[in-house]
């Protein structure tokens, strides 16, 4: 569900997602987000009171998260992933010497193949396992679209969610995301086709791009199941604990 936050462009609740066998995701303990660099202090107290939040997970670049800085404080445990080292050179931005999808098809091929984003996920995933326990867990990128959108898919696919649920919650973003990408294009005079194409794939998340990223892990590794188990190294025992800790019987439970 999608969360009213002034200061965060884009945060969501995993809460109340249902899986296949009929449970549903427990509220307040999976988010995930936009960067965290303009946090008022006031919502952070939010995340921290009536959230739990007790652990972040910053999926950008070095640089970003350098440059823009999480507002968190000492309450809230801070883990910095890089997710691609190529996007430290290239980043999102208008510099880009391919066209605007076939870098995001690129993006969208090393977050499923690339040995940088493997290890990236390996690690995210042994974050939530490791320090769920200790309460409410947030990971976020840039906009929250495409490096947090992959680790939300894979996370919500082990917790039982079938795939066209997966993406149906995906596209919640647009709900959020599109507004600032009018707003983008209203800071630029007389936009090319290039920049509206560019922004338009910054801020709009594409089924298309998902299933793409889908057919990538089915080719290099076989099945999105061998995927996880064999490559994240995500054992049963693990499924067992993110299962126990994440689910509930009935929506009404908490």
């Amino acid at each position: 569900m999608i969360l009213n936050f002034k200061t965060i462009k884009n945060i969501q609740d995993l809460g109340n997602i249902k899986t296949k066998d009929g449970k549903y995701i427990k509220e307040k303990m999976l988010l995930r987000s936009s960067a965290l660099d303009v946090l008022s202090k006031e919502e952070l107290d939010i995340l921290v009171n009536e959230y739990n939040l007790k652990t972040v997970i910053d999926l950008r670049s070095t640089k970003s998260s350098t440059k823009k800085k999480d507002l968190i404080d000492s309450r809230i445990d801070y883990y910095h992933i890089q997710v691609l080292k190529r996007l430290e050179n290239v980043g999102y931005t208008l510099d880009i010497k391919d066209t605007p999808i076939d870098f995001f098809l690129e993006v969208y091929k090393d977050l499923a193949t690339h040995e940088d984003a493997l290890e990236a996920y390996k690690t995210f995933f042994r974050l939530i396992i490791d320090k769920g326990s200790n309460g409410t867990v947030l990971w976020h990128c840039t906009s929250g679209k495409d490096r947090t959108g992959m680790g939300c898919l894979l996370l919500l696919y082990i917790l039982g969610v079938d795939l066209e649920t997966i993406l149906d919650f995906h596209l919640d973003t647009n709900k959020v995301l599109f507004k600032y990408y009018m707003e983008d294009l209203k800071k630029l005079t007389n936009p090319s086709a290039f920049e509206i194409e560019y922004y338009h794939l910054l801020y709009i998340t594409n089924k298309n791009f998902v299933r793409f990223y889908l057919d990538k892990i089915s080719e290099k590794y076989g099945s999105l199941d061998t995927f996880i188990h064999d490559f994240l190294k995500i054992t049963d025992k693990d499924i067992k604990i993110l299962k126990e800790r994440y689910l509930k019987d009935n929506i009404n439970a908490k």
